[in-house]
C-alpha cells in the first residue's frame, strides 16, 4: 500500500503488514543546503574548534584490548533497532537465543566451540551467552546483538550490563563499542 493515509485499523493494518505512507524516500538536504554557516558541508569546523575540539576529524580509534580480553561490538539485529519490539513473540522466535560471536581462531584459543556457553565480564559486570563461530568476526571482536529486554533473557541481563556508560568526546554520545570483556567457559 503507498499513499499518505492509512484506514481500516489494527485488524487491516495487521493483515497488510508494512504501510508506507510516502511513495518516494524524502532527502535530509534536498537543495545541498546545509545548516552550516558557509551553508556547504563543513569538514574543518570553527565551531568545533570553538568548543575545544580539532578543527579538522582526527583518525582515532580507540587502542587494541589488552591481552585476554575482547572488543565488545553490540550493533542492532538485522530484526530490530532498539529495544522496541523485543517482546514481540514473532520477532523474538527470528532472533533465537541471545549468543555472542567469535572469530574460530579466538574461540579456539578460549577453549570454545559453536554452542558452549561463554561468560562474558568486565568491571561493570558479566553475562552469560551461547556462543556462535563466524569467519566474519575479525580476530580481537565479540559480537552481541543489542536490543533484549533482559527479563525475558535466562540469567535477566542484556549486553547493557557490560557498558560502563562512558560518554564520546564529542556530543555526549554513547561509547558503547569501545567496551572490553573477557570471555571465559562457563564450567558444566
Amino acid at each position: 500500500m503507498n499513499g499518505t493515509s492509512f484506514t481500516g485499523g489494527f485488524a487491516a493494518l495487521k493483515k497488510i503488514g508494512t504501510v508506507f505512507l510516502i511513495p518516494e524516500p524524502v532527502p535530509q538536504f534536498p537543495n545541498l543546503e546545509f545548516p552550516t554557516p558557509s551553508g556547504k558541508i563543513e569538514i574543518a569546523s570553527s565551531s568545533a574548534e570553538a568548543d575545544g575540539h580539532p578543527r579538522l576529524p582526527q583518525p582515532i580509534a580507540d587502542p587494541r584490548p589488552v591481552a585476554n580480553r575482547l572488543r565488545l561490538l553490540s550493533p542492532a539485529t538485522p530484526w530490530l533497532m532498539n529495544d522496541s519490539f523485543a517482546n514481540e513473540a514473532r520477532i523474538a522466535e527470528e532472533m533465537g537465543a541471545a549468543s555472542v560471536a567469535l572469530h574460530p581462531d579466538d574461540a579456539a584459543a578460549l577453549g570454545l566451540t559453536e554452542g558452549d556457553e561463554a561468560r562474558l565480564s568486565n568491571d561493570t559486570g558479566e553475562i552469560v551467552l551461547k556462543v556462535k563461530l563466524s569467519d566474519d568476526i575479525r580476530p580481537g571482536v565479540a559480537l552481541s546483538h543489542k536490543g533484549r529486554w533482559p527479563k525475558r533473557e535466562a540469567n535477566q541481563a542484556n549486553v547493557n550490563f557490560l557498558n560502563p556508560g562512558h560518554k564520546t568526546d564529542m556530543g555526549e554520545s554513547s561509547s558503547v563499542h569501545g567496551v572490553e570483556v573477557t570471555v571465559t567457559p562457563v564450567a558444566i
